[in-house]
């Protein structure tokens, strides 16, 4: 499901500024092209609020808090050659924050603790020690 378009502050006005002036729901929608009931749910909100901007605390709350961040970043501080798998099973061991290895990931680089992967060499063999001496 896509998440529906917002309606800008001046249209939210317009429909709370029509509707205390008498004009019905019905009409305000066509007059707006906007959903009637987009325009109830306004002035309801209107109503009940005495605003009709969005509501603070909305959406998905964090799986983290600072402090448990700041922790994280501590112990990756301490030893940089963890994956991010260990870091999560550390931390949950240790202070029993329970998150995904991609949370691990994203904290980190949210702290600029940015992980890489160590490019492959060849092995030197015996006749390349040899010759790197010389």
């Amino acid at each position: 499901m896509t998440e529906a378009k917002r309606l800008s502050m001046e249209t939210r006005m317009r429909v709370v500024l029509l509707a205390e002036q008498g004009h019905s729901h019905r009409q305000i929608a066509t007059d707006l092209k906007i959903n009637r009931k987009t325009v109830d749910s306004l002035v309801i909100k209107h109503k009940n609020t005495g605003s009709v901007g969005d509501l603070a605390g909305r959406g998905r709350k964090r799986a983290t808090t600072e402090r448990e961040d700041r922790q994280l970043i501590r112990m990756s501080k301490r030893n940089r050659w963890l994956t991010s798998p260990e870091l999560k099973k550390a931390w949950n061991e240790n202070y029993g924050v329970d998150v995904t290895s991609h949370t691990v990931r994203k904290r980190l680089r949210a702290a600029n603790l940015r992980g890489c992967v160590a490019a492959k060499k060849p092995l030197l063999s015996e006749k390349n020690c040899r010759s790197r001496l010389e």
